[in-house]
């Protein structure tokens, strides 16, 4: 027989660089997205896989936004050209965040609806339909709140993506079913509301907020993008402004660009939402997620001013990991900052994700052996 030599293509040209998008999501709501670009490996090297880039999706926690991944993006082309991979990143900021503006809401009841979780998993998919082209090969890597969209997006849809990345993804549990009366979760609600929002400047911003916890354990370039693209100029009219509440006169400065009040409104609706397994199983309490793939990380298990104490999010990982049928992965260096503090350790484990994704999505057991670990009956 003739031998056939692997099909090459003409070689394409690396673009990393930054194009800033606008994308409709629902409830009037226009997304900021930042496609990061996509880098190939050297023409010598164009094989029809180098050709097909790993299309990663990276989804922030609450009161953040997509910029703040400035340095892991950076380390996830770094690790790409290590492996000779292409790569795709896109970020965004979901709705009331950065860039993105808030929902259009004619009264309080509307807004509260308007920034309960599930509209998160609407932005999700309002991205993953701006970047439909990529969508069999596209992975989503997910912090916090945007673990939790993530998640809830695939449910929704079903197939969505060929792999989840959750960092502690937050959901709502009986206290029973975490297993300890040790579990420490901190009032978020209140500690949003009393945020300080206004600074002279982003330079006083940025010194204020590297000099406390969590904050001065991030990684430099995630606090300067914090509040480079965090914070937006107070003019004291807020008719034109991204994020804010109602029209107040203030000095010349900046603010931040998510107001505290719709902070604080995001982590309070979090506290209604129903148990995870309502949210990610069907009504026979078969899970929704069906993509090949899945890796629940948690940070440590120990509580940084307590170490008698587990952190809400740790505890609540091995829980949706078995909903999900999904991997659990402990990274005990890390807390629930990890990626924005380690972003160099935090693209190597996204990436031993990725690569672990395309070996299972080869192999037709791989799927079928974990719908058969998936949880049956409800927790």
């Amino acid at each position: 027989a003739r031998r056939v030599s692997p099909r090459r293509l003409p070689p394409r040209v690396s673009a990393t660089h930054m194009h800033v998008l606008r994308v409709p999501s629902t409830d009037g709501v226009v997304l900021q997205v930042q496609d990061r670009g996509v880098w190939y490996p050297p023409s010598g090297a164009s094989t029809t896989e180098s050709h097909d880039p790993v299309t990663m999706l990276l989804v922030h926690a609450n009161g953040f936004h997509g910029r703040v991944f400035d340095p892991v993006v950076e380390c996830l082309f770094a690790r790409a050209r290590h492996r000779g991979r292409a790569v795709r990143v896109i970020t965004f900021d979901m709705r009331a965040h950065g860039g993105s503006t808030v929902p259009v809401s004619w009264s309080a009841s509307e807004k509260k609806n308007n920034l309960r979780w599930n509209k998160f998993a609407d932005d999700v998919l309002a991205v993953v339909d701006f970047v439909k082209n990529a969508k069999l090969n596209l992975h989503v890597i997910g912090h916090s709140l945007g673990a939790h969209a993530a998640l809830r997006a695939e449910a929704r849809c079903p197939g969505t993506f060929k792999s989840i990345y959750a960092f502690e993804p937050i959901f709502m549990v009986d206290a029973v079913k975490l297993g300890r009366g040790n579990v420490f979760s901190p009032d978020l609600t209140t500690a949003a509301r009393k945020r300080k929002e206004r600074f002279a400047s982003k330079a006083t911003a940025r010194a204020v907020f590297k000099s406390k916890p969590p904050m001065n354990a991030f990684h430099a370039k995630a606090v300067a993008s914090y509040v480079e693209y965090g914070f937006v100029e107070d003019t004291g009219d807020t008719s034109t402004a991204t994020n804010d509440g109602e029209k107040q006169t203030h000095g010349a400065g900046v603010r931040l660009a998510m107001s505290k009040e719709n902070e604080a409104l995001v982590f309070a609706n979090g506290g209604e939402e129903r148990e995870v397994i309502f949210l990610l199983c069907d009504a026979d309490g078969a899970s929704l997620i069906t993509c090949p793939h899945v890796t629940i990380a948690r940070g440590s298990t120990q509580a940084g001013h307590d170490k008698s104490l587990v952190p809400f999010p740790a505890a609540m990982a091995p829980i949706v990991a078995n909903v999900t049928g999904g991997a659990l992965e402990t990274h005990s260096e890390w807390n629930h900052f990890g990626p924005l503090s380690d972003p160099e350790s935090f693209a190597s484990s996204v990436w031993e994700h990725c690569e672990r994704s395309e070996r299972a999505g080869s192999d037709p057991r791989s799927l079928a052996l974990r719908r058969e670990s998936m949880v049956r009956a409800r927790l």
